[in-house]
């Protein structure tokens, strides 16, 4: 019985579809499953011219290019220094997990549940599509690169053809805010491809028939049993022409080229800097030195990092802090000033007070110290400048304070002539003033 039968679930996702996938990963799959589906190999010839290789090398090592990855571990995005990296290879499909001896295959589903998470994540500063993929299932793709595209505002997004990113592939990397590319790395394909297999041939060799019954004069429409009908085709065929313009609609918009430039590749694929010329990329790196790049911008931008839910609140309470500790080291400043200001005082009073030329003198040492702000110096040479002062003895020879008295009294005379008008206290100022006035090399007259 012809092979096909048995696994319709996996020819209904490659046959009679539309498809963003390179033409030549399509032959390829198409080979992988063939003994499944009982179809002998494509021509190795021209499988091997699509895919770059030589026909001997096609023929010895089919399974070399049929990017055969073996077991491969859960995916899941990863996290160098402060970028986000999702990992997008293989084929891509709506949903995924298949693994066939072709090719794994990727869903978009998964690639926007890690979207979703390196973008809610508050170590990732910003996020890299690393894209290694020819392309695949046209369901989905659209919504994923609208989402992609949505998030340009909340991080940078930046993908990146390490090896290659076609249709759908590069669908997605489009919606990136900017595009890099590895010298021998590939980019575009930006087309759309369908495939129908008419099984008629091997049925009849088999001696099978089949009949199909149905409502609906279009519900078997493409079916494999028969070659496909012209209005079939032409029904396939705008489909495929409405997809195209959604393909490349959604690129001009994306990249901000033209549409006529994005068409006017042809569904071409371009490597490294003519992906640049195309404009299809931005500039030519490694997906290492891309991380890098990006890592090190954010770590000079600063050095804490900011949760992407809330920067504004995050900013305000910075600005809060500052102003407090601002406040709080004007006021220890203010504080010790103070007390260094009160403890030289202190010095000061009591250098004037115990200084040897306060001895006798010692209501002027205090005048000085307590009322004046000489420092010790200027006001030790005012005390030896004054009288010394002895105790009053009533009915005794007088003081050297009154003989001073005495002997400066017409001093106390001003130039008006009213100075033996006078107060005590007025010849006391003046006394004082006169003493002073020599320390500072002047006398009051």
């Amino acid at each position: 019985m012809t092979d096909i039968l048995r696994y319709p679930h996996i020819a209904e996702r490659i046959f009679n579809t539309p498809l963003l996938v390179m033409p030549a990963k399509l032959d390829a799959i198409i080979a992988g499953l063939s003994p499944r589906f009982g179809i002998s190999n494509p021509d190795l010839g021209g499988l091997a011219a699509g895919l770059g290789l030589p026909v001997d090398q096609a023929a010895k090592d089919i399974g070399a290019y049929t990017t055969y990855v073996g077991e491969r571990k859960q995916p899941g995005y990863r996290v160098v220094d402060d970028v986000g990296v999702i990992d997008v290879f293989g084929v891509l499909a709506h949903r995924g997990g298949m693994k066939a001896d072709s090719s794994w295959i990727l869903g978009y589903q998964q690639i926007a549940r890690m979207f979703e998470a390196a973008l809610a994540d508050a170590d990732v500063q910003a996020i890299v599509l690393n894209m290694d993929s020819p392309g695949g299932e046209v369901g989905g793709v659209f919504d994923l690169a609208d989402q992609i595209y949505s998030a340009r505002g909340i991080k940078p997004i930046h993908a990146v053809a390490g090896n290659l990113s076609a249709s759908a592939s590069y669908l997605l990397s489009s919606a990136a805010s900017e595009i890099s590319i590895t010298s021998t790395g590939w980019a575009g394909s930006i087309g759309v491809v369908m495939r129908h297999v008419d099984m008629s041939a091997a049925l009849e060799k088999e001696g099978l028939s089949i009949t199909h019954i149905y409502a609906g004069s279009h519900k078997v429409d493409g079916h494999p049993f028969a070659a496909l009908p012209e209005d079939v085709r032409g029904q396939y065929q705008a489909e495929i022409d409405k997809l195209y313009g959604m393909f490349t609609g959604a690129v001009s918009r994306y990249r901000n080229i033209s549409e006529e430039a994005v068409r006017g590749t042809e569904a071409q694929v371009f490597m490294g800097d003519r992906a640049v010329e195309q404009r299809l990329a931005d500039r030519v790196e490694t997906p290492d030195q891309l991380i890098q790049r990006l890592s090190g911008q954010h770590r000079q931008a600063s050095t804490h990092r900011v949760s992407a839910r809330n920067p504004k609140e995050q900013s305000t309470m910075s600005e809060q802090d500052k102003e407090k500790v601002a406040a709080a080291e004007t006021e220890t400043a203010v504080a010790n000033a103070k007390t260094e200001g009160r403890k030289a005082e202190r010095e000061r009073i009591n250098t004037i007070l115990t200084h040897e030329s306060a001895v006798d003198r010692t209501a002027q040492a205090q005048t000085l110290a307590l009322e004046t702000d000489l420092d010790a110096e200027a006001a030790a040479k005012v005390l030896a400048a004054s009288p010394k002062v002895a105790a009053t003895q009533t009915g005794k020879e007088k003081t050297e304070f009154e003989k001073h008295m005495e002997q400066n009294a017409n001093s106390a005379i001003h130039a008006d002539g009213d100075g033996a008008d006078a107060s005590e206290e007025e010849n006391t100022d003046l006394i004082w003033s006169q003493s002073i006035g020599r320390v500072h090399g002047s006398t009051q007259q």
